[in-house]
């Protein structure tokens, strides 16, 4: 290695670099950069760099960007021999210095550096850095060095690992929690304090139950923790204050991480007077609040400090934090009693803190989606406030519904009162009322009585009857309070009376027909009218549908990106409520979802919203003319052009399929003949997945439809077509089609059998497809593509169990291809999706299972996994271990697959579960308990598990469409509605298929229940009954 001994030419030649650094030209950076990484195996380079950092006369840009690099040669170098002992003890016995720079820049950097030598050694390496720290923070009047001492420190707790940082916290948080509670110190010295003791107590939470030093910091220091979140509230605010705000709101969030510790605290006052401390805190918040957010006060605020974790905080970001402090403390198991006395008062404040802000008014009235997305916000008093509330019912259950129904009755009455004095207030009290109703409908909708009860404001009936009734709150003239009652009654449609709702659609229509109506009382139209047609019959639409159509037709040409996709949304749900009314609107509606859809095709609002209005539209009975004669050119001059973009062009595809679909053979042929050379010529050209899937989806159609007859379609031969769509199956099987390119050949080749005998297929031809479709499965990943090949050997073996299996095992001339297949359909029923589907692949192994043929007991599948040798393994050894399977006999493992396939049937939901639920926090017997986090706990249930399979087929797919996620079409659904499988009680059924199994196969049976687990074991006796 070449050691530069010139430190003082090499600083020059470093000082210059950084400066092509910070040019605009690229390549003087590259320069720059290109000596700057030379010097890192240089000797002295450290040095350099620190003494380029720490010289006032040096441009701080250059200062900055000079700790910057030496950072990285810390965290790359600081172990290697590059950086001498020598070296390293010089630059530890400087650098500090550079937390004395009255720069935010510059202490931020040298802080970043410390913290990086902090990481890379042991503190026993640096004994002279915590004590160096510590004595800055207490004793030095220096508010420069002590601001720049927290922020090492805010630094380098962020960046150790927990356990270090209780090492660290041991040392520093009694003369944090000192300064903190002295009143000579600043505000931003204060918020570091707590930014420190933030993570301190994320980090006690993480080791708590494996560290005896985390439970020891937790037991002499919590109460001290408690006290100084308390004093630091009972300062006074400043809402022109920056430093603050921001002490006062991290105050708030070390409080909120306290309370669940409060169990802990030995000395109970301290938790009492912290909460006694938010809520003199909250008194002084409140009336700010109302001059400054409710109110048009005017903050000019300012912030000495806006460093790294000292983002600007507003007085809504503190009144937010505070309501999660309340939600916290009301929620605590060990504060319940002391808090329930005070719920009148939380809620009452509570919708206080959820009146709209004065500065929100204006952008949501003149904009729909500021409006709707209003309600989607995630942080901000209303939705803090929500879940307050919500919190307070589901915790206190009737004594929390009671006081939250109170407080917002009394919220409304105030409302009534300021309208009857003109008071310009009243909307906003009333929309703050509906507002938390709203948060709260779907608690309010579990309880019956509660909606039932009258003239309260829990009950949707009585408050629209009310609200709509009344010209003061249903006026245009207030958007805001008029699309929020709308938006009220989307969220409790399902609890509306008839008379309701026919009140609610037609104050809607009276409405539209208002010219110039505000944008967010269009928002509020929007999500009724979608809500209520939703839950209304097809009977209660029908009479108005073509009026609601008229006017969402006529907001068409007018309408911008932002607003449109809102319509498309509501013509669907009318559309399906009532298809008859396609046929009168159709010829307007298409044109402009078909350019919405080609113009913003990758926009996940807009372009998806378009296309699925055109799907729905295609399925309607009076749609399909309308789609021939406006969409179907369109279409077929985009896949003719062969420019489209892959999603344009197989979304063109998937429609066509989508048009065909209800149609006539007859009418659908035209279709088909226009597109079927442009399908073949695209299929052997295109590479993207999705585009060989939909025209895969295209060929799969055509026989649906036409049957037999589509095959005199394209050719005159019979033969000819029957070879061109078994050359159609071929290449989507070949290995280099994309597995996502063939999730759909396994309903072209059954519809090609569906459509011709399988003795016009001929065995030549039969046996090619199935050898490809065995290959084909024994790669294939993606759980679609292999679904879409076991329903091809399933609906075979179904047919004629033997027959397939001859071929299989024919295959090669061995039994090889016969046991992959059986190795790779086991593995992958688990994962089938649909209950058609499930049924079809459980018969199938049931006919191979009691099959006779003596070829099946030659073959050994996978049966459990034995490459672990305890219970418990890390993710890097199972990334990296090879798995090793034993072997056990094919009927065998069949056998437990349908066993665990007859309990999950059995048990619908009622498997056993884990409570996932951590309130180690709140309980005091955890001190024993152990928490591992990135270890993988390995089951004792494997893939022949009932709780395994409930897992995949229960929780996974719970309130998922499996139809969608196993891309079934319309039309074989339909077919599928009059098969007898789809009516099979597999808890009836196979209790047979096992007994049969028993007789015909003893020594199978003996290996069978002998590999099964305890859980199976208990449910074999059921089988016999």
């Amino acid at each position: 290695m070449t050691v530069n001994t010139q430190p003082m030419l090499q600083r020059q030649q470093i000082e210059s670099s950084l400066g092509l650094i910070l040019c605009p030209d690229a390549e003087s950076r590259r320069k720059g950069e290109e000596y700057l990484e030379s010097c890192f195996s240089c000797s002295g380079f450290g040095s350099s760099l620190m003494a380029i950092g720490l010289d006032s006369m040096v441009d701080v840009g250059k200062r900055q960007l000079a700790f910057v690099v030496l950072k990285k040669l810390v965290k790359h170098q600081w172990l290697s021999e590059t950086i001498s002992a020598e070296e390293k003890s010089h630059i530890r016995s400087l650098i500090p210095s550079g937390l004395k720079e009255n720069s935010s820049p510059i202490q931020t950097a040298t802080g970043l550096v410390i913290a990086e030598i902090a990481r890379s050694e042991s503190f026993a390496d640096w004994p002279e850095l915590m004590p160096g720290l510590v004595s800055v923070i207490r004793g030095n009047e220096d508010h420069v060095f002590v601001r720049g001492a927290l922020r090492a420190l805010c630094l380098m707790i962020e960046d150790l690992d927990q356990g270090h940082v209780i090492e660290v916290a041991k040392v520093v948080m009694p003369n944090i929690m000192q300064l903190c509670q002295s009143q000579t110190t600043l505000p931003a010295e204060k918020r570091q304090g707590l930014t420190i003791l933030h993570t301190t107590i994320d980090s006690v939470e993480y080791m708590y139950r494996s560290s005896s030093d985390a439970k020891d910091l937790m037991r002499h220091q919590i109460g001290s923790w408690f006290q100084t979140c308390g004093l630091v509230l009972d300062c006074p605010v400043d809402v022109h204050n920056g430093d603050v705000l921001g002490t006062a709101f991290m105050a708030l969030q070390c409080a909120t991480r306290l309370i669940p510790l409060s169990s802990k605290v030995s000395d109970q006052s301290c938790v009492l007077n912290l909460i006694r401390s938010v809520w003199n805190f909250n008194g002084q918040v409140r009336v700010l609040f109302q001059q400054y957010v409710i109110g048009d006060g005017i903050v000019e605020s300012s912030s000495a400090d806006q460093g790294p974790m000292m983002e600007p905080v507003t007085l809504v970001d503190v009144v937010s934090q505070l309501l999660e402090f309340l939600t916290a403390t009301l929620t605590s198991k060990s504060l319940k009693k002391v808090c329930q006395s005070s719920l009148p008062d939380v809620v009452n404040v509570t919708l206080h803190y959820m009146t709209i802000a004065y500065d929100d008014i204006d952008d949501w009235v003149e904009d729909c989606n500021e409006y709707l997305s209003s309600g989607d916000d995630f942080w901000g008093c209303r939705s803090s406030g929500g879940l307050l509330l919500d919190s307070i019912v589901e915790s206190y259950g009737g004594v929390g519904m009671e006081a939250v129904e109170q407080g917002i009755q009394d919220r409304i009455e105030a409302g009534k009162a300021a309208a009857s004095s003109q008071d310009p207030i009243y909307w906003r009290l009333v929309e703050s009322a509906l507002i938390a109703l709203s948060d709260l409908a779907d608690v309010i909708l579990e309880r019956p009585s509660v909606v039932r009860k009258e003239a309260s404001c829990t009950n949707p009936n009585y408050m629209l009857q009310w609200l709509l009734k009344s010209p003061e709150y249903n006026s245009p003239t207030s958007a805001l309070l008029l699309a929020r009652i709308l938006s009220y009654a989307s969220r409790f449609s399902p609890a509306l009376s008839k008379e309701t709702r026919e009140l609610v659609l037609q104050n809607i229509g009276q409405y539209i027909a208002i010219p110039g109506l505000k944008p967010a009382v269009y928002g509020g139209i929007f999500q009724a009218l979608e809500a209520l047609v939703k839950s209304s019959t097809s009977a209660e639409i029908a009479p108005v549908s073509n009026h609601f159509m008229g006017y969402l037709c006529s907001m068409l040409p007018s309408a911008t990106d932002e607003t449109m996709h809102l319509i498309f949304e509501n013509i669907e749900q009318v559309v399906k409520k009532d298809p008859s009314c396609v046929h009168s609107w159709a010829d307007r509606i298409i044109p402009v979802a078909m350019r919405a859809w080609i113009d913003n095709y990758n926009d996940p609002l807009l372009g998806e919203d378009a296309f699925t209005l055109l799907q729905n539209l295609a399925q309607c009975p009076g749609g399909f003319q309308h789609m021939v004669t406006t969409a179907v050119p369109t279409l077929k001059a985009m896949v003719e052009s062969n420019t489209a973009p892959p999603m344009l062009e197989s979304g063109a595809f998937d429609l066509v399929v989508e048009i065909t679909s209800p149609a006539s053979a007859k009418d659908a042929k035209p279709i088909f003949i226009d597109f079927m050379p442009l399908a073949l010529q695209r299929l052997q050209s295109t590479a993207d997945e999705d585009v060989m899937a939909s025209i895969s989806a295209f060929f799969r159609t055509i026989l649906q439809i036409g049957q037999a007859d589509a095959l005199t379609w394209f050719s005159s031969s019979r033969d000819e077509s029957i070879g061109t769509f078994i050359q159609l199956i071929q290449f989507l099987l070949r290995p280099e089609t994309p597995d996502r390119a063939a999730r759909y050949v396994g309903g072209v080749i059954l519809s090609l059998f569906s459509a011709v005998s399988l003795d016009t297929i001929g065995q030549e031809h039969l046996t090619s497809i199935l050898s490809m479709v065995a290959q084909r499965l024994h790669t294939a990943e993606d759980p679609s593509t292999v679904q879409s090949l076991v329903s091809v050997l399933a609906t075979l073996s179904r047919i004629d169990t033997d027959a397939l299996i001859n071929i299989l095992s024919s295959i090669g001339g061995s039994p090889a291809v016969l046991q992959s297949v059986m190795d790779k359909w086991i593995e992958r029923h688990i994962e089938i999706r649909t209950p058609y589907d499930i049924k079809l692949s459980i018969v199938a192994l049931s006919a191979i299972l009691t099959s006779n043929l003596s070829i099946l007991d030659q073959i050994s599948v996978r049966g459990q996994r034995i490459d672990t040798s305890s219970s418990i393994r890390t993710r890097s050894r199972a990334a990296t271990r090879k798995e090793e399977w034993s072997m056990v006999p094919l009927r065998t493992k069949i056998a437990l697959v349908l066993l665990d396939s007859y309990i999950e049937s059995v048990t619908q939901g009622n498997a056993p579960g884990v409570d996932d639920e951590d309130e180690w926090i709140e309980d005091d017997d955890d001190d024993d308990e152990d928490g591992y986090d990135g270890i993988e706990q390995e089951d004792d249930f494997g893939i022949d598990s009932a709780i395994g399979q409930y897992s995949m087929y229960g929780e996974l797919l719970e309130d998922l469409d499996t139809t969608v996620l196993a891309d079934v079409d319309q039309l074989e659904l339909k077919r599928r509605a009059s098969d007898p499988l789809l009516s099979l009680n597999v808890v009836e059924y196979l209790p047979g298929i096992i007994k049969s199994f028993q007789q015909a196969h003893p020594q199978a049976y003996d290996g069978f229940c002998h590999l099964c687990s305890p859980i199976q074991r208990t449910y074999i006796p059921k089988l016999a009954e």
